[in-house]
C-alpha cells in the first residue's frame, strides 16, 4: 500500500495469514480489513514480493485503489486544477457500470478504495450506490468531500446506510473570511451542517461508521486558527482533527499566496522563486495505489490528471493487462531509474518536499470502534 513501506508490510504478515486481517492507519484514520480471503491473502503477498525483487512489473494487482466519481466541483479552490480551470480533459462523472466493471476486475482482491480524486464526490448522484457496490465485496470505503452535499437528515441517514467506512470532511478555517480565502464559492456553515448531521444520523442508527474527520490545510491563513479548528471538530463531535501541507505544482505562481510562515508548516523551501531540492522521492503510485478517473481511464497517480501517461481504459482491456502494460512499466522504470521524466517534474507535490510526509498530524476526539 503506498503509505505502507514493505517492511512495515512484512510486519503484519502473521496478522493477515493467522487472523485473516489487516488493520492500519490511512492519514491518521484507524481501517481495518477484515474477513480476508485467500485470493486477498495471496495478493497481499505477491505485492510484497514484487516490491523488493521485481520493480518495474507486479506479481499481484492493486489493493489500493484511487476512484475518480467526478472531476467536476462546485468551489473554485485556486491551487486545484478541477476548481481553477486548468484541467485540460473533459468533465463528467462516472458511470455505475464502469464501476461494477472495476470491481468485477479488482473487488476480490482489493483492500481499500478511495472515492475521490478531483472534483467533489457527491456531484456523483450514483456515489451512494457505488458506496453499497464496495461495501458488498467487503472493500473499506473512504470519501472526501468540501462538506457542501449533505445538507439533511435524510441525506445523512442515507449515507451512513451504505456502509461507508471513512468520511474525510474539508474544513479549512474557522470563520467564513478565513475559510473562503481558499474554499472559494463555499460556505463554512454548510460544511459545520454536513458534520452535524451525519454524527447525528450515526447516533439515530447506532452506527459507529463512518469514521469522521476534519480536514484542515495549514496555509498561512489556517495555520494561526488550528487550535479554533480543533474546538469546532470537538463541538461537532467528529472523529478526528487532522492536518496536512499545501501541496502545488512547480509552475503555480500563486502558491506564494497560501504557503504557511511557520516552517514547520511548510512541505517545500524556497530559494527566490523555485523549490530546493531535498532529493527524489521513493514514489509508490504508479506500483501500488492507481488512479482510475471518472471515464474508466487508469494512470499511475492521480496527479495526471491532464492524461499524460495513461495505461488505458477499464473496458477496453483487462486491468491486468493494463497494470503491466508498456506504459505503466516504462513509467515505473523512470522512476526506479531516477530519470527526471518531464510529467513527475512538472506536476509532483512530493519531490523536493521538507517534510517526510504531506500529512503532519492528527487528535483523535472520540474513538472508534
Amino acid at each position: 500500500m503506498a503509505w505502507m513501506k514493505p517492511h512495515e508490510a512484512i510486519l503484519k504478515l502473521p496478522e493477515v495469514l493467522f487472523r485473516s486481517r489487516m488493520s492500519f492507519a490511512f492519514d491518521g484514520i484507524p481501517i481495518v480489513a477484515e474477513d480476508l480471503t485467500l485470493k486477498k491473502k495471496l495478493n497481499l503477498i505477491k505485492l510484497g514480493i514484487s516490491s523488493m525483487f521485481f520493480r518495474n512489473f507486479s506479481l499481484g494487482l492493486p489493493a489500493v485503489v484511487q476512484v475518480e466519481p467526478t472531476n467536476r466541483c462546485n468551489l473554485q479552490c485556486p491551487l486545484c486544477p478541477a476548481g481553477e480551470g486548468s484541467m485540460q480533459r473533459g468533465k463528467g462523472v462516472m458511470s455505475l457500470e464502469t464501476y461494477h466493471q472495476i470491481l468485477d476486475e479488482l473487488g476480490d482482491v482489493m483492500l481499500v478504495v478511495l472515492l475521490y480524486s478531483w472534483g467533489e464526490p457527491f456531484l456523483n448522484r450514483d456515489l451512494n450506490s457505488i458506496i453499497r457496490a464496495s461495501v458488498a465485496k467487503n472493500i473499506n470505503s473512504l470519501v472526501l468531500t468540501n462538506g457542501h452535499f449533505v445538507q439533511t437528515i435524510d441525506e445523512a441517514l442515507e449515507l451512513v446506510d451504505t456502509g461507508l467506512n471513512g468520511l474525510l470532511i474539508a474544513m479549512d478555517g474557522s470563520t467564513q473570511e478565513t475559510y473562503t480565502a481558499y474554499r472559494k464559492g463555499g460556505k463554512l456553515e454548510k460544511v459545520m451542517r454536513c458534520a452535524e448531521l451525519v454524527e447525528e444520523a450515526k447516533a439515530k442508527r447506532g452506527s459507529a461508521t463512518p469514521y469522521t474527520c476534519l480536514r484542515t490545510l495549514v496555509t498561512k491563513d489556517t495555520q494561526e486558527e488550528l487550535p479554533d479548528i480543533e474546538r469546532l471538530a470537538r463541538d461537532l463531535g467528529v472523529n478526528m482533527f487532522s492536518y496536512k501541507t499545501v501541496g502545488m505544482q512547480t509552475y503555480c505562481d500563486e502558491f506564494r499566496d497560501f504557503e504557511p510562515t511557520i516552517d514547520k508548516l511548510k512541505r517545500f523551501e524556497y530559494s527566490d522563486s523555485e523549490r530546493k531540492a531535498q532529493g527524489p522521492i521513493n514514489c509508490p503510485f504508479p506500483f501500488r495505489q492507481p488512479t482510475i478517473q471518472w471515464d474508466g481511464t487508469l494512470v499511475g497517480c492521480e496527479y495526471d490528471y491532464d492524461v499524460e501517461k495513461p495505461f488505458g481504459k477499464v473496458g477496453e482491456r483487462p486491468i491486468r493487462e493494463l497494470w503491466n502494460g508498456p506504459q505503466a512499466r516504462t513509467l515505473r522504470q523512470h522512476i526506479l531509474g531516477g530519470e527526471q521524466d518531464t510529467f513527475c517534474q512538472r506536476l509532483c507535490p512530493y519531490q523536493d518536499r521538507v517534510q517526510s510526509s504531506s500529512y503532519l498530524g492528527n487528535i483523535e476526539l472520540r474513538p472508534g470502534r
